[in-house]
């Protein structure tokens, strides 16, 4: 059975919306609200039963799927960022900062193989039309964040061990 996300949510009274403590000026966060996700339901939803228990919502799916392809991460890596990540969990259309993880990373493929060609396509035309043309073409290029020399971190930081180890 289709689970769907609600478009206005009752809150809790015990947690904090996420929205309340990431900045709304995030390129995430305006990138979400331009996304028409009820549409993006609308197309997805005919590879649901409509018995059965409650599924994933789609836009959790779909969104982790375009931010996985945008960021260039595989299934794991994505779902690991996503579990750490506010930002990406908003952009998925989550409520409330989760510290576990909507489903297994393995899901993420067998939603592709249920989509099939159709899936494939259309998530690169929303990713296109959400990220720009870059999305999918160039992998050196993130759309959102821009690269950190991760290579002088290390550095830096083996440089540190290893002054460190010899001090002792």
């Amino acid at each position: 059975m289709l689970g769907k996300s609600e478009i206005h949510p009752q809150l809790n009274l015990t947690g904090i919306p996420i929205i309340h403590y990431i900045d709304p000026g995030h390129e995430l966060c305006k990138l979400a609200a331009k996304v028409d996700w009820i549409g993006i339901e609308k197309d997805f939803s005919q590879f649901y039963s409509t018995r059965g228990a409650p599924s994933v919502p789609i836009r959790t799916v779909i969104g982790i799927l375009l931010l996985k392809q945008a960021y260039r991460f595989s299934d794991k890596n994505a779902m690991a960022h996503w579990l750490e990540n506010p930002y990406w969990q908003h952009f998925c259309g989550e409520v409330y900062f989760r510290h576990t993880p909507p489903f297994y990373f393995s899901d993420l493929s067998h939603f592709r193989k249920r989509t099939g060609a159709f899936g494939e396509k259309r998530i690169t035309e929303l990713g296109k039309e959400i990220f720009g043309d870059s999305f999918n073409k160039n992998k050196d290029h993130h759309p959102v964040i821009k690269k950190f020399p991760f290579s002088a971190l290390i550095f830096k930081f083996g440089s540190y061990l290893v002054h460190r180890s010899t001090k002792n």
